[in-house]
């Protein structure tokens, strides 16, 4: 009976290396460089466009305290581009001054009237972190 559990475990893990794998893939493979992904909060009032994708720095998890409490989440996933790669419209953004433990100060950058988080300005640099829940595009996970 134990030896049983054992395979079954053994086989579990195998297949979940596999589909990471093959989610890994499928963003590599969705997404060139020199690509432009697109995304909007809920309600729709607040639209935005990353250019200038490139597969390498295409997303990131923070883990720090201040991302997981803001996103109400274990981690929050990003699309990184850089501030003049990010273009965000609407009449209803809104911004408050927060800490990112990973970057230091940022503005998080969200849609007053649905309250969706759409992105995340980093202060000391030139990165804009875009939210991978707010993606247009259904071909790319919800989690990069």
């Amino acid at each position: 009976m134990e030896l049983h559990v054992v395979a079954a475990s053994k086989r579990m893990i195998v297949r979940l290396i596999l589909i990471c794998w093959l989610l890994c893939a499928s963003v590599a493979m969705s997404v060139s460089s020199g690509d432009c992904i697109t995304g909007s909060c809920s309600c729709g009032s607040v639209q935005f466009r990353v250019d200038e994708v490139t597969t390498k720095s295409l997303a990131v998890d923070c883990h720090c305290p201040q991302c997981r409490k803001y996103h109400f989440s274990g981690f929050a996933s990003y699309v990184v581009g850089s501030q003049n790669s990010v273009t965000i419209e609407g009449e209803t953004v809104a911004t408050f001054q927060d800490l990112c433990g990973e970057v230091g100060g940022v503005d998080r950058l969200f849609c007053k009237q649905c309250y969706s988080k759409v992105a995340t300005r980093v202060h000391d640099d030139q990165r804009m972190f875009v939210s991978t829940g707010s993606l247009d595009d259904p071909s790319l996970p919800r989690a990069l």
